[in-house]
């Protein structure tokens, strides 16, 4: 089997994902401390680090179902209808409150998504 450059580092959809959380989470802070000094392009950038986190949690998500289905294609009874149903609803929460939800999530809803930076 032919191998990638990578493969095996650790990477994955769940450490993008945590790592995208930090990164929101200390600019989350950042920004807060200096709120008399909003520049643009620091909203901007935690705007895109949000976006970012949104991204890695879809992707992760739909891998996790992804995996799960296959190996349940292989074996059967290796996880169970309920799990599949947690993994749906836990993706179409995320994909439903988008953007919005993450900025809430870290109390920046004072940026928005629909404001221009």
């Amino acid at each position: 089997m032919a191998q990638w450059i990578g493969g095996y580092s650790g990477n994955t959809h769940a450490t993008r994902a945590a790592e995208a959380e930090a990164a929101l989470r200390h600019a989350a802070v950042v920004l807060k401390s200096e709120l008399d000094n909003q520049l643009p392009k620091a909203i901007a950038n935690v705007r895109r680090l949000a976006e970012r986190l949104l991204s890695a949690r879809v992707r992760m998500l739909k891998a996790r179902l992804s995996a799960g289905e296959d190996a349940s294609a292989k074996e059967t009874g290796s996880q169970g209808p309920e799990e599949f149903a947690s993994l749906r609803t836990r993706l179409a929460a995320v994909q439903k409150q988008g953007l919005a939800g993450i900025l809430a999530e870290f109390d920046l809803e004072s940026l928005g998504t629909d404001r221009d930076p």
